[in-house]
């Protein structure tokens, strides 16, 4: 199993005008994940690796989805993370950077 934290940001025009988030926070917080889970996570709602920090031990530690529309209304705009958990056991990230692979994310 792979501890992993899944959080969430949105913007709306007014908080943007800000440059700040409207609202953010956890969606849950060091959720165990099977390898075919996250495999599956990451291929279903769209993730893409970032490199926005450094990684540790040659793997990068994040991936998120582009920013969407989720209320037309207001023009809330939504992006999600996905977060490998400090709390893993090192060898950990290397089965995160494969379930990359296997998602087709990176080669």
């Amino acid at each position: 199993m792979i501890l992993v934290s899944r959080t969430y940001s949105e913007i709306t025009p007014e908080s943007s005008a800000d440059g700040d988030f409207s609202d953010q926070g956890f969606i849950h917080e060091k959720e165990p994940f099977t390898f075919r889970d996250l495999v599956s996570t990451l291929r279903r709602d769209g993730f893409t690796h970032s490199s926005c920090y450094p990684p540790r031990g040659g793997a990068f530690e994040w991936a998120q989805t582009p920013f969407s529309v989720t209320d037309y209304g207001t023009m809330t705009e939504r992006q999600e993370c996905l977060h490998f958990s400090r709390s893993n056991p090192p060898q950990k990230l290397k089965y995160w950077q494969k379930a990359f692979r296997a998602a087709g994310i990176i080669k």
